[in-house]
């Protein structure tokens, strides 16, 4: 009797195990067919508006502009593209500007050097000399020397005064044209 009340007990069971699960594979074969496929459709089309929004990165959403406005953009973006253009040509403009000032430095520099070193060899050649036997010649050439020199140095540093002032110039409109430039 015992163990008929247990083998009983145990089919009791079974049979309340076995209803669980066949609820539970009814709400399985619920979930696959009515809840999943709205859920992988919901999926699909995020993915493809993902899709469309990834495609409008970086476009311009110039259909939603009114006509004024997209005049405004294209004279905006001819605009820029002008002043980009420009800003090279500046920079390019200022680059050789720049070469040519320190060349013209450099060798202003070396003239300079160049012409003390003489000067100071002219002055003590002749100052001996001049004492002894050439007196007014050597002066009046080292005078025209120097003379010649002055005016060579003269000219160097207009020259460089020049380059200087084309720099400048070319430096100034190039910072205006970054200021437009960034105010777009």
């Amino acid at each position: 009797a015992n163990l008929e009340h247990i083998i009983n007990r145990t089919d009791d069971e079974i049979v309340v195990i076995q209803k669980r699960l066949d609820t539970h594979n009814s709400q399985l074969k619920k979930t696959e067919t009515e809840i999943i496929p709205p859920i992988h459709v919901e999926t699909r089309s995020l993915d493809s508006q993902i899709e469309l929004l990834e495609e409008e990165m970086g476009t311009e959403l110039s259909d939603t502009l009114s006509e004024e406005e997209q005049d405004m953009l294209k004279q905006l973006k001819k605009t820029q593209s002008d002043l980009e253009i420009e800003m090279e040509k500046q920079t390019h403009t200022l680059e050789e500007i720049s070469v040519e000032r320190e060349r013209l430095q450099s060798l202003l520099e070396d003239n300079l050097l160049k012409k003390l070193r003489e000067l100071e060899e002219e002055n003590s050649g002749t100052s001996s000399l001049g004492r002894r036997s050439k007196g007014k010649s050597a002066a009046e050439n080292t005078a025209a020397a120097m003379a010649k020199r002055q005016e060579d140095l003269e000219q160097r540093q207009r020259e460089l005064i020049d380059a200087t002032k084309a720099s400048e110039e070319i430096e100034a409109k190039l910072n205006e044209a970054k200021k437009e430039d960034g105010g777009l």
